[in-house]
């Protein structure tokens, strides 16, 4: 049976960054993955899954040393997000890089060229042992931690076991750490397009009575989109052929898209839950295994990335994961540290998403006004901006 200081479960986005941090940090870490990331492929379509990565993600990447590895395969910066309802093109509240004199906001980067620069930088650690493709059966609390048995039977043990295996977290699960949270009456259709404009610097957001539709920028010709409709129309468009769902595009966009050509589409439900608690003593959880939000801002990732921002900070002072009298105090902190900024990120997501639906008169001014001044006052669209480029961790 082998022993390790950490078990990091899920080789996603976060749980690479975790076991990544940690192995930088000299501790003896297992990372245990379904299967392997897919080979970057220089000419191929983009990935349909996207992340809006900010400053403070990317900070962090940099930290690791994992950002050139990323950068180096495929990525795009943006420098202005626009946001407005239809309707109402001359209340558009444009958040700008120059508020901050700061040459970017972030970059766009395909989920699939994230994991394959991580996993790209674990190789380079003997201290790191990858379980992949390998699942998780089980796992239990005992007297050096924890022990998790894969589904091939093989066992292992930890002092800290990372839960970063997605929002159906099977370790969350096996842990007994219950969510809650609630579904969205909405769906969101993923697009790749091939634009025939010129490669954009902006990321641009409408929104419509049943959801928003948004425009993300990719390597040129590419570009993502983001359709959010009721699960009915979102369940029609995603059976459409894909001329059909051009022509969709077209009639449905803002005219300032410009003529795009659909490649690959997918859609998915969305779902917004917490888990009841993010630590039990020697386990942490992390990412969407520990919350989920509504994406249409693209903050989802970018908070995950703050967790393991905040867990690898607290962790770092100790010489060894092995005392758990130490280790617990450790795993608290993390927990009163991201419970409000994950809760607020939350409810405010929540809060956005309700409050653009209703159509009633008042509602309607309402949102005018908001709009209006957030345009009108730099302090106040500074301080937004602010925290979504997640540079104060």
């Amino acid at each position: 049976m082998s022993h390790y200081e950490c078990i990091v479960v899920g080789g996603g986005l976060i749980g690479a960054t975790v076991a990544l941090g940690l192995a930088r940090q000299g501790r003896w870490v297992a990372l245990i993955e379904t299967q392997p990331p897919t080979s970057f492929v220089v000419n191929a379509p983009p990935d349909l899954r996207v992340s809006a990565l900010n400053l403070g993600t990317i900070a962090l990447l940099s930290e690791l040393q994992a950002w050139p590895a990323i950068a180096a395969l495929r990525c795009t910066p943006f420098q202005k997000l626009m946001v407005w309802e239809q309707g109402w093109e001359e209340k558009t509240v444009c958040f700008s890089a120059e508020l901050f004199q700061q040459p970017l906001l972030g970059y766009m980067v395909e989920n699939s060229v994230l994991q394959a620069g991580l996993w790209d930088c674990l190789s380079s650690y003997p201290n790191l042992h990858r379980y992949v493709p390998a699942s998780l059966q089980w796992l239990q609390p005992n007297e050096r931690g924890w022990q998790l048995q894969l589904k091939n039977g093989q066992k292992l043990t930890a002092a800290l076991v990372v839960a970063a295996d997605g929002q159906a977290s099977h370790a969350r699960q096996q842990a007994g750490i219950s969510v809650s949270g609630w579904q969205y009456h909405q769906h969101c259709l993923l697009i790749s397009v091939k634009s025939q404009q010129p490669q954009q610097n902006i990321t641009w957001q409408c929104f419509y009575p049943n959801g928003p539709r948004a425009f993300l920028p990719l390597n040129q010709p590419w570009a993502s989109l983001a359709w959010y409709d009721t699960p009915t129309a979102v369940g029609r468009l995603s059976h459409l052929p894909l001329p059909l769902l051009t022509e969709a595009i077209q009639h449905a966009y803002p005219e300032r898209l410009g003529r795009v050509t659909a490649v690959a589409a997918q859609a998915f439900p969305l779902v917004s839950q917490r888990a009841d608690t993010d630590y039990l003593p020697g386990l942490a959880v992390v990412g969407d295994a520990a919350h989920t939000i509504h994406p249409l801002a693209g903050q989802g990732a970018n908070l995950g990335f703050r967790d393991v921002a905040c867990l690898l900070k607290r962790l770092a002072p100790l010489a060894s994961l092995e005392n758990c009298s130490a280790l617990t105090p450790i795993l608290q902190q993390y927990q009163r540290q991201r419970l409000w900024d994950n809760r607020l990120m939350q409810w405010g997501m929540h809060g956005l998403a309700e409050g653009f639906r209703g159509q009633q008169a008042p509602l309607r001014w309402l949102r005018k006004r908001a709009l209006g001044c957030v345009e009108a006052i730099p302090w106040l669209k500074q301080q937004l901006l602010q925290y979504a480029r997640g540079v104060a961790r």
